[in-house]
């Protein structure tokens, strides 16, 4: 997966154990809602694609991208950037590109966070 390693590469363990400190145990429903809602968006982006419907395409991507830095998933938020900004510019080759690196970035994240130490979160 492009340059992703290992966990560290995808998700910034400090912010989670913020996250963890400051959840009092309910990490592992914001976890959840991470998962159910991400991979909503990203189905509701592919579908604005095909449609042409840039402008929800950018919400979709521009939505994602918080939830990822929120979460400590910096080059997923990195990569939700890169596709809002290249539907923004109406780079088809960009936005084909991108929604490809974020579906592989989510679901890496997904697995991840399926792990220790964020499963026993």
């Amino acid at each position: 997966m492009r340059g992703i390693t290992t966990v560290p590469d995808l998700i910034d363990p400090a912010v989670v154990a913020e996250l963890k400190d400051l959840m009092a145990g309910d990490l592992e429903a914001l976890l959840q809602a991470f998962r159910d809602d991400s991979q909503a968006r990203l189905a509701v982006a592919r579908r604005s694609w095909a449609a042409g419907d840039l402008a929800e395409l950018r919400s979709q991507a521009h939505s994602l991208k918080g939830a990822a830095a929120n979460l400590g998933v910096a080059g997923l938020a990195a990569a939700c950037q890169g596709l809002e900004s290249a539907a923004r510019h109406g780079d088809a080759d960009a936005v084909s590109s991108a929604l490809d690196l974020v579906g592989e970035l989510l679901n890496a994240s997904h697995e991840a966070f399926q792990r220790p130490p964020y499963r026993d979160a």
